[in-house]
């Protein structure tokens, strides 16, 4: 009770009803009334209110017993009138005292009613301003919800719409490729989002096999339209029988006329003569390609097409590349990174086109995109999450061999 440690002492205080059956005054004084303090204090109103109550009740019966035995006492020292006016004076204290332990205890009872009220009507406060807390955040709950719900649609709609986009867009790059004996062609384009700005065709004409590879500046779907656009002017006049040179004159006039967002596109357009294995190409702003296992040596690179209006593009011609292998690709080839950022590199290009003389196109596409995997995740292949490709990769491979009637 000193230490104030009023939970401990009304722990203590729970057995006293155990161990004094019949309390007296001064057991009341010196035990129910400390106990009555103890659970008030340690915030046990219903004891507290318990303990008032046996207070009052056992008050009487104690004062009364105490009274008695001291009247008890007193008669075999005084005669009988002293013991008559003792008892008077003795029943008029007892009736003072009496209304006193009464006092007290209505004085006790009221005011832990009043505290007890006090507390109740501040509990009600501050559950009523938990529950309003509570129906404000249920309402805004909801609203979070209802937004996410419409942002869930939104966001299915978008990707919907997305791999539509991405539909449309692989099938205008061809998936088939010439069947022509002597020729071993074949290309295939991986977008990094559901859409890219990459793109490859070709075209043939009797003995002429016109082809291309792009890779249009930016990402996403501006990217995908102007690749689009691109796509659609390649083959539109490759149909005039044009050089590669003036297919890329053309196609720079068109695409920089209100291109108010500087887009560009950087491409390698062939002229492939399939009965003298001449080589007619236009490289305009574009990786060189690859020839076997080394770099084609150009001299010239044209600007992108796209930027400026006017400029002229030149092209250049190789006699005869029969037996040998080209390969025509966009940066997401030599850029790939993998988690340090390190590049796939040109050197790794090279090696692997060395180490692939004798597979066929579509195999030099396959092994070229499975290392460029290997390198993107080499570094670790458990990891739960690996990184997402950097740029779309497009890959071109050619080769052309001579016929048994050319060798003749």
């Amino acid at each position: 009770m000193n230490a104030e440690r009023w939970d401990d002492a009304a722990n203590n205080y729970m057995y006293l009803d155990f161990i004094i059956n019949k309390p007296d005054l001064e057991e009341i004084y010196s035990y129910y009334f400390p106990k009555f303090r103890a659970n008030y204090n340690a915030g046990r109103r219903d004891s507290a209110l318990y303990t008032a109550n046996q207070i009052a009740s056992l008050f009487d019966s104690a004062y009364v017993a105490q009274k008695k035995n001291q009247m008890a006492e007193m008669a075999t020292i005084y005669d009988t009138q002293g013991k008559e006016m003792q008892i008077a004076r003795q029943q008029t204290e007892l009736s003072q005292q009496r209304l006193w332990g009464t006092g007290i205890a209505m004085v006790l009872l009221t005011a832990f009613f009043i505290v007890y009220t006090l507390y109740r009507r501040r509990a009600q406060k501050r559950l009523a301003a938990a529950h309003k807390q509570l129906e404000t955040a249920h309402a805004e709950l909801q609203t979070a919800y209802d937004q996410l719900e419409e942002t869930t649609v939104a966001k299915e709609r978008i990707e919907s719409e997305l791999r539509i986009a991405r539909d449309i867009q692989m099938s205008m790059v061809p998936g088939v490729f010439p069947e022509r004996d002597g020729l071993d062609m074949y290309a295939e384009m991986t977008p990094a989002k559901e859409v890219g700005g990459d793109l490859y065709g070709y075209v043939m004409q009797g003995n002429r096999l016109y082809f291309c590879v792009g890779d249009v500046s930016g990402k996403g779907v501006p990217a995908s339209l102007f690749m689009a656009q691109s796509a659609r002017l390649f083959r539109t006049l490759v149909t005039e029988g044009m050089m590669p040179a003036d297919i890329a004159m053309r196609m720079n006039t068109e695409l920089a006329e209100g291109n108010d967002r500087n887009m560009f596109v950087t491409m390698f357009i062939g002229l492939f003569h399939l009965d003298t294995g001449r080589l007619d190409f236009c490289n305009c702003g574009h990786n060189a390609p690859v020839i076997d296992d080394q770099f084609l040596e150009m001299k010239y690179v044209n600007q992108m097409i796209g930027v400026l209006e006017g400029v002229p593009f030149l092209g250049e011609t190789i006699g005869d590349i029969r037996g040998s292998r080209l390969l025509v690709y966009t940066d997401g080839l030599n850029e790939a990174e993998n988690q340090q950022k390190e590049q796939f590199g040109n050197d790794r290009i090279l090696r692997l086109m060395a180490d692939s003389q004798t597979l066929t196109c579509h195999e030099v596409v396959s092994k070229l995109q499975d290392a460029v995997e290997q390198h993107r995740i080499s570094t670790d292949p458990t990891a739960a999450v690996q990184p997402e490709p950097s740029d779309d990769l497009t890959l071109m491979c050619l080769k052309l061999t001579a016929t048994k009637n050319e060798k003749q």
